[in-house]
């Protein structure tokens, strides 16, 4: 279904896949992908992740999963929802 979010797609390490869409990982997942094809790594870095390991660990793992996973497609494999931006490098 166009449009439809990927979170459907077989669970990988990078946290793809685990997150159901419309829950607070799903978005905390997605927020980082985003985030991390913003701009180059160094000004961008995943240390910059909003959520603490004390008060959210479950979006903190999240948001470092879409970061990373974000990371590694420097082939620019489109996820749901769209990809703005240039593959990271």
């Amino acid at each position: 279904m166009p449009g439809k979010w990927d979170s459907h797609t077989a669970a990988t390490a990078g946290g793809l896949g685990n997150y159901v869409p419309g829950s607070k990982e799903g978005k905390a997942w997605d927020d980082g992908w985003h985030y991390r094809y913003s701009g180059a790594a160094v000004s961008v870095p995943i240390t910059n992740n909003p959520f603490s390991v004390t008060q959210s660990p479950a979006e903190k793992l999240a948001w470092d999963n879409g970061w990373n996973e974000a990371n590694a497609n420097t082939a620019g494999a489109q996820r749901m929802p769209a990809t703005t931006g240039a593959p990271p490098v």
